[in-house]
């Protein structure tokens, strides 16, 4: 499984189907979508997990200064890709704005979440 599906339909196509036919395919999609993405997450999980314990593969984290480079350089990339057109710097800026409230919202949402699980000592043990 991959985390990434798309389906695309001619648009006289999906016109010509009644609303309910549209609204079964928009919810069987996002469904599938999801059990997807929870089984691509669970599956890379337990690979990482054989890759460290099998394989005595030894995980590493890039360092900050690493990272900020690596940010630093694909921001003036990205930039000076999205000055090329007028539809270039609005998807940029779309994309940009999109990504600071995701941001946002995953530092109060997600990010404290995670924490909270990794705080409490018995998580994941077996009852």
């Amino acid at each position: 499984p991959g985390a990434a599906i798309a389906a695309g339909f001619n648009l006289e196509v999906w016109n010509s189907l009644s609303k309910s036919d549209q609204a079964i395919i928009t919810a069987i999609s996002g469904d599938h979508f999801q059990k997807s993405l929870s089984e691509f997450n669970l599956r890379n999980a337990i690979a990482l997990r054989t890759l460290v314990n099998k394989h005595d593969v030894k995980l590493r984290i890039f360092s900050d200064e690493i990272l900020a480079t690596l940010a630093r350089v694909s921001d003036e990339v990205i930039q000076d890709v999205a000055m090329t057109d007028d539809l270039t710097r609005r998807i940029y800026n779309s994309y940009m704005d999109s990504r600071r409230v995701s941001m946002e919202w995953s530092a109060i949402a997600d990010e404290p979440y995670l924490k909270a699980r990794r705080l409490y000592e018995n998580f994941g043990k077996k009852l």
